[in-house]
């Protein structure tokens, strides 16, 4: 995801939470390297990146946030994001953090509403919505490219208040309610003919 649109997303986020301008966001994909000398980055290790500042960031914070573009979204779809966004969703569960969904043209809440009540916030992407409406995420099915990181993300999520196959299911209900939620209410998500036809 271009960090252009990464930011853009984050700034609907911040406006929709009415965060202030010193608001802090740790960005997870950032803080699995270290610096070593000059511009090179060395990756760290399963075990160091549980206990990076970021990790530790996420037991002060006040919430959580999926920033999701037109490419990560299919990939949900498909039921083969990222096994690491799905471990930062299982901390932000662990914790009883909300969740939010963020695009570059707008945010949904998904557990918590905004400060204002409302539940979308700007104009939520309509092929993102789409592609999470319907999701049968499995986590031994997620793409992680080190094996040993596998192996070690499995283990947390198995010890998790849920265990792998409630969490899961958690995943699965929780997003697509929130899509289906802020189309409710933006006829633009809806397929209004089929729509009618149900009605009629």
């Amino acid at each position: 995801m271009p960090l252009t649109e990464m930011f853009d997303a984050i700034e609907w986020h911040a406006e929709a939470r009415s965060l202030s301008d010193r608001a802090t966001y740790y960005i997870d994909a950032f803080c699995r390297v270290a610096a070593e000398t000059g511009a090179h980055f060395v990756r760290l290790d399963s075990g160091e990146i549980l206990n990076t500042d970021a990790q530790k960031a996420m037991h002060h914070s006040s919430g959580f946030v999926l920033v999701l573009s037109r490419k990560t979204a299919k990939k949900w779809k498909d039921g083969t994001p990222s096994l690491w966004m799905l471990f930062e969703a299982f901390g932000a569960q662990e914790l009883n953090l909300g969740w939010d969904l963020a695009s570059t043209t707008g945010a949904l809440a998904t557990m918590r509403p905004f400060d204002n009540g409302c539940w979308a916030f700007g104009a939520f992407d309509f092929e993102i919505a789409h592609s999470l409406s319907n999701l049968a995420i499995q986590a031994d099915k997620c793409t992680c490219s080190h094996d040993m990181d596998r192996k070690m993300l499995l283990h947390q999520l198995g010890a998790g208040k849920l265990g792998i196959a409630g969490f899961e299911s958690r995943v699965n209900t929780t997003i697509p309610s929130s899509v289906l939620g802020a189309a409710l209410l933006n006829v633009t998500y809806l397929d209004t003919e089929s729509l009618s036809c149900m009605v009629g």
